[in-house]
């Protein structure tokens, strides 16, 4: 998608369908094109973020009732937590989609060892 062009703007769960093993997106009412100002793939970026943040807590268990942070509370790998903070502009933001799906495959990879 940014490949040719096109941010998102509003990746989320109900804007997703698993068919075939596989995530397709929905619903580009939101779509832009990438103009490198106000539109850029960095939006898209905190985007899958926050699914993938609305993903890890589908599966916590929370163990005491004292607010934390996410990054507190959940029990990820250094990585994930790098992964995770990079797509929210918390640490260094990456630069392009390519970055993204670098890092997201050696992780996929770590969890198939």
């Amino acid at each position: 998608m940014h490949k040719s062009g096109i941010v998102h703007r509003d990746i989320r769960i109900p804007n997703t369908i698993y068919y075939e093993k596989e995530v397709h997106l929905v619903d580009f009412g939101l779509a832009r094109w990438i103009n490198n100002k106000r539109y850029t793939e960095n939006i898209d970026f905190s985007y899958l973020g926050d699914f993938l943040l609305h993903l890890y807590y589908t599966s916590f268990q929370c163990k005491t009732f004292k607010g934390k942070p996410w990054y507190e509370e959940l029990d990820l790998f250094s990585e994930e937590m790098n992964f995770l903070k990079r797509l929210l502009g918390i640490k260094k933001k990456y630069k392009n989609i390519e970055e993204v799906e670098r890092d997201f495959l050696l992780l996929k990879s770590n969890y198939n060892k």
